[in-house]
């Protein structure tokens, strides 16, 4: 075949399916992907989408969403590929959840899921490349769910004998725990460091607190402790500021250090 030929058939299949309408799901982003009349699309939407919904194409490898789908379409859509039974056990940064599917003993990205905790067992279908919620596993047992939630939580073993998948996946929950918390004091550390630092201030210790971190810092050979919160606003200065500590972040607290009459190396800490 020639090349003009291959590339009017092209063009023939791009006019043959605009304006077409289709149903699919989108995981919170603008690429959404589906099959029409044999034929694997992957358009761009005109605006970020997360969710089931029935778009238009209007041009090559573009679409947008004429509105959302509803339930019985999306039903229609999932009985077309073989289901899955999966358990829940972790949702990441960007909203999408890990589970093990219970026949490969794998662990995948189930994407759309609602209403769901961990440690739930679900139904989802797979589609050859992404598994989909569908809804909750009539063969779950939520009892045995809450009674791992709650021994998670406190990180200590269930009260109940666990087989071996459930062990393996509950030591894997709990070690993906353990190692995110460790990332996130990381982070935190390294955002209180660089804030202290464009002040000319100097971490030398910080500790997580319900609503935020005490902060010991120093600037010079004054030494300080503070309290401030999550957002690094400053609760309690450690030193006087007539009142107005609040109106201070952890940067500029310790910039006004270098601007207060010399104190005692250690008379901001307490």
């Amino acid at each position: 075949m020639k090349y003009s030929e291959i590339l009017d058939e092209i063009l023939e299949m791009e006019n043959r399916l605009l304006w077409r309408e289709f149903i699919a799901p989108v995981a919170g982003g603008r690429k959404v992907r589906a099959r029409i009349e044999n034929i694997c699309l992957e358009c761009v939407l005109q605006a970020p989408f997360s969710g089931w919904g029935v778009f238009e194409i209007h041009g090559p490898g573009k679409a947008r969403l004429m509105r959302e789908a509803e339930v019985w379409e999306k039903e229609a859509y999932l009985s077309a590929f073989p289901k899955a039974s999966l358990v829940l056990f972790q949702r990441d940064a960007g909203g999408i959840w890990w589970a093990q599917d219970l026949r490969f003993r794998r662990f995948v990205p189930v994407y759309l899921v609602e209403g769901h905790l961990p440690f739930d067992v679900i139904c989802a279908s797979f589609d050859g490349v992404n598994y989909w919620h569908v809804s909750a596993d009539p063969g779950g047992n939520p009892t045995k769910a809450q009674a791992l939630r709650q021994a998670f939580e406190s990180e200590t073993d269930p009260s109940f004998p666990m087989t071996g998948r459930e062990r393996d996946l509950y030591e894997t929950a709990l070690l993906l725990k353990r190692r995110n918390a460790e990332t996130r004091r990381d982070a935190s550390g390294r955002r209180i460091e660089e804030a202290l630092r464009l002040g000319n201030g100097k971490l030398l210790e910080s500790v997580q607190m319900n609503d935020g971190y005490r902060v010991r810092w120093k600037r010079g050979n004054t030494v300080v402790t503070s309290v401030v919160g999550a957002d690094l606003s400053v609760i309690s200065a450690g030193f006087c500021l007539s009142g107005r500590d609040k109106e201070q972040d952890l940067t500029s607290l310790a910039s006004l250090l270098a601007t207060r009459p010399a104190m005692s190396p250690h008379e901001g800490d307490y």
